[in-house]
């Protein structure tokens, strides 16, 4: 027996960053460990962190892409296999998805064009303008698995690359 994926969700506070990263990927890995001596085979072990438009963007001294890129790293290095940093739910952060995609190997990002509201046609169109620029990014076609829009996901679904906490719960705990 093979299991897909182990995914974790954070909420990501940048002043504790790496120890939630180093707790969260010492979690994964012993839920792996504990599988393996089971006989089951673990395929990849992901994190999941809240939307990064909710980032404390004004306290942060590098771009989006640098940050996500400097976090991909040090998630990559605690042993876990890929991160999510969640939809876009605006047109100006999902502009900035293929910029996110371009600058790692294995994060993925979504869009939001439909939630509970109702269909968000201005996110649509940026979606689609995404897809294209993210088909260019590598001749192989890869980076279009790193990319998803999304309607009506609801947080904490383990699906990447959809996957995202959900922050409001996380504050009531």
């Amino acid at each position: 027996m093979k299991v897909r994926t182990i995914t974790a969700g954070i909420i990501l506070d940048l002043e504790r960053m790496e120890g939630q990263i180093e707790a969260t990927a010492g979690f994964l890995l012993e839920a792996r460990d504990r599988f393996i001596s089971e006989g089951i085979e673990v395929q990849t072990l992901r994190v999941a962190t809240q939307r990064w438009e909710t980032y404390p963007l004004e306290s942060m001294p590098l771009g989006i892409p640098e940050f996500v890129s400097d976090l991909e790293g040090k998630v990559r290095d605690e042993g876990l296999d890929f991160l999510s940093v969640g939809p876009a739910v605006t047109p100006a952060g999902i502009k900035m998805i293929p910029s996110i995609i371009e600058s790692t190997t294995s994060t993925c990002c979504s869009a939001v064009v439909s939630d509970g509201s109702g269909v968000k046609v201005t996110n649509i169109d940026q979606a689609a303008d995404t897809v294209r620029e993210v088909s260019k990014i590598a001749s192989s076609g890869m980076k279009g698995f790193m990319f998803a829009a999304i309607a009506n996901c609801q947080p904490d679904t383990p699906f990447f690359p959809a996957s995202y906490p959900d922050l409001m719960t996380a504050r009531s705990r």
